[in-house]
């Protein structure tokens, strides 16, 4: 069933009215999280909407699988992140509209500041060399390249580590 745009406004208001609540419920206030805070509700949600759509099949499988709300609080999450750190508009000319291509305000791909490379990750030169061989790395180079790619997530490197070590040959 489609929404119009208002409505959408609207869900998500009303969801931001409930999260807003449920902080001030929770903390006495509602809370400001850091950016990357957020990232981590919003990743839940997204991992928890896939699952919803992958499981549910049938005419009614978005609305019986709470896969709608699950997009609602998602997308809430991205509003309230917004708020609390900025919303900055979209500057895109008509020429870059219709030519498809990416305007100032897109993301850069992924890698650091300036975008992948081949200084970034364990393609990078000299790892080989390092290890001896192409299809093996040290714990060293694979802790590197942990800190390098999840630099504010601490735990994930730790637990990946700590699966590694317990392999043969570690």
């Amino acid at each position: 069933m489609k929404a119009t745009r208002q409505q959408v406004y609207a869900a998500l208001d009303g969801e931001r009215d409930y999260q807003d609540a449920k902080g001030a419920a929770n903390h006495g206030v509602a809370p400001s999280k850091a950016l990357e805070q957020y990232l981590y509700y919003m990743e839940y949600y997204l991992r928890l909407l896939n699952t919803q759509i992958t499981t549910f099949w049938g005419p009614t499988a978005n609305e019986d699988s709470g896969a709608l709300e699950s997009l609602r609080k998602l997308t809430a999450l991205g509003v309230a992140a917004m708020e609390d750190h900025g919303a900055p508009m979209r500057n895109a000319t008509p020429a870059q509209i219709a030519s498809n291509r990416p305007s100032d305000m897109s993301p850069a791909p992924l890698g650091d500041e300036d975008g992948p490379g081949e200084e970034d990750g364990p393609w990078a030169e000299g790892w080989a060399e390092r290890s001896g061989n192409a299809a093996k790395f040290s714990l060293e180079d694979i802790r590197t390249a942990l800190m390098r790619a999840f630099p504010t997530r601490p735990t994930v490197q730790d637990l990946v580590i700590a699966e590694l070590e317990k392999l043969p040959n570690a």
